[in-house]
């Protein structure tokens, strides 16, 4: 029981870091802090391999949950079912986070390919309108006399 407790706590607290990590990348996308971006993915990476790492470790003892009932006292019963809901619960908000910062990230996208769309008509309007062209060639410096 003591066992199946410390790592439901590992876990949920690998989950609730996982929840910070996430909920930054959307201060991030606002502010299209691509540096930010860029960490806030390697720290996703690194989180969810301890998240992976430890699933491992729990796989095992999880196969025993089903006998909690029978010889584990209902307080430690209790706890694992409570830490059990709370991952659930804290998995559910990561992945709300997760929708939302995937939403941001599209509006995002959509406002610079406005802008990148606006640059190229300004670009086509000014060469339409005979904006400055290519830039005259200079004359050759120097040239070869010797024939």
């Amino acid at each position: 029981g003591r066992e199946i407790l410390r790592l439901l706590t590992a876990q949920n607290e690998h989950y609730l870091s996982l929840k910070q990590v996430v909920t930054r990348q959307a201060g991030a996308i606002r502010a299209m802090d691509v540096a930010g971006l860029t960490s806030g993915a390697a720290e996703v990476r690194g989180v969810m391999r301890k998240v992976r790492d430890l699933e491992a470790t729990i796989r095992p003892v999880r196969q025993s949950w089903n006998n909690l009932g029978r010889d584990r006292s209902p307080g430690e019963k209790r706890r694992v079912d409570a830490l059990i809901d709370s991952i659930r619960n804290t998995i559910s908000e990561i992945q709300t986070v997760k929708d939302e910062n995937a939403s941001l990230l599209e509006k995002s996208m959509q406002e610079v390919r406005k802008q990148m769309s606006g640059l190229n008509s300004q670009s086509t309007a000014a060469r339409a309108y005979g904006g400055p062209g290519p830039a005259p060639r200079q004359p050759a410096r120097f040239i070869d006399k010797s024939k």
